[in-house]
């Protein structure tokens, strides 16, 4: 038996969406927004766009298979994603000097995760 079959190719691609919607897009929203109440500027919501793209791109590959054009909007998405993060990120890594943009999570600024996650 192969560790290389569909079973758990399948079982790793929606342990991976999962943690991608989950856990960045959905956890640290309820987090942030209800816990700590910090609301998300624009450029926030812009990073987290590309993660739901990529997220619901996954969830097609799994039920309609590996198909080019869901590897395109993955690929895309995440290019998209990146490009956000180090846009935003950008902006103001300069000037955060224990300042407060954004809340911290791990010791790493929430502006900053997407590099991570994508």
């Amino acid at each position: 038996m192969s560790f290389f079959n569909e079973k758990n190719f399948d079982f790793i691609m929606a342990t991976a969406v999962l943690l991608v919607l989950a856990i960045p897009v959905g956890i640290a929203n309820i987090y942030l927004g209800y816990v700590i109440g910090e609301g998300p500027c624009t450029l926030c919501w812009w990073e987290r766009i590309g993660m739901v793209v990529v997220g619901v791109a996954g969830i097609l590959i799994l039920r309609y298979g590996l198909k080019a054009r869901y590897i395109a909007a993955v690929l895309f998405g995440a290019a998209y994603g990146i490009f956000m993060t180090l846009r935003h990120a950008s902006f103001s890594l300069y000037r955060d000097v224990g300042m407060g943009f954004g809340g911290d999570i791990f010791g790493a600024h929430t502006y900053t995760w997407g590099i991570l996650v994508y």
